[in-house]
C-alpha cells in the first residue's frame, strides 16, 4: 500500500507571511494597457509593490530555487522566503488574454503542482484579461467544479489560486 503524501508543515509565523502575501497580491492594481506588457516587465512591477510599505514582503527574483522534472527545469516567477529559507513560497503568473484560458489554465496548474515538490506554499496568480471575464467569474460562487478544485488544492497541495481584473474595465 503507497504511503499517503503528506503535507509540508507550515507553522504559524510561516502561514501568516503567506496570508500577508496573499492579500497584496489581492490588493494589486492591473490596467487593460498591461495586458501587451512583457512577462518579465509585469513581475517586475508586482515585485516592486510587494517590497513597498507598509508591510514589505520579502519577496526574490535572484537564484530562484528551480524543479527538475522529465529533465526539464521549471522555475516560478519569484518567492517568498523566511529569513535564509527560499523554499517557503513560490508564485507562479498566468496572463489570459484571448478567447480560450485552456492552454494557459493547465500550463499555470501544472507548473504549480510542480513547484509544490519544492516549496511549502505556491501561489498561481490568475490575470484575466478577457472579455467576459472567463477566469475570475468561474472562479466566484456558483461554480461548484472549479471552486472544489480551488478548495481542494489549496486544502491538499497547500496551492491557493488568485484570480485579478483589470480595474479600468474596458468590456
Amino acid at each position: 500500500m503507497p504511503k499517503k503524501r503528506k503535507n509540508k508543515r507550515i507553522g504559524i509565523v510561516e502561514q501568516n507571511q503567506i496570508d500577508k502575501l496573499v492579500k497584496k497580491i489581492k490588493q494589486y492594481r492591473i490596467f487593460w494597457d498591461m495586458r501587451n506588457q512583457r512577462e518579465t516587465k509585469f513581475n517586475d512591477r508586482l515585485l516592486d509593490y510587494l517590497r513597498q510599505n507598509p508591510n514589505p514582503m520579502n519577496v526574490g527574483n535572484r537564484k530562484i530555487p528551480t524543479v527538475e522534472f522529465f529533465g526539464e527545469t521549471f522555475r516560478p516567477e519569484f518567492y517568498l522566503q523566511k529569513g535564509s529559507s527560499k523554499n517557503l513560497c513560490a508564485v507562479e503568473c498566468k496572463r489570459f488574454k484571448g478567447r480560450s484560458v485552456k492552454g494557459g489554465l493547465k500550463a499555470g496548474l501544472s507548473q504549480a503542482l510542480l513547484y509544490t515538490t519544492r516549496y511549502k506554499y505556491v501561489v498561481l496568480l490568475l490575470l484575466d484579461f478577457t472579455k467576459g471575464k472567463k477566469v475570475v467569474d468561474r472562479l466566484g460562487r456558483g461554480n461548484k467544479t472549479e471552486t472544489s478544485l480551488v478548495k481542494q488544492l489549496q486544502k491538499k497541495s497547500n496551492l491557493r489560486i488568485v484570480a485579478l481584473r483589470p480595474v479600468d474595465n474596458e468590456n
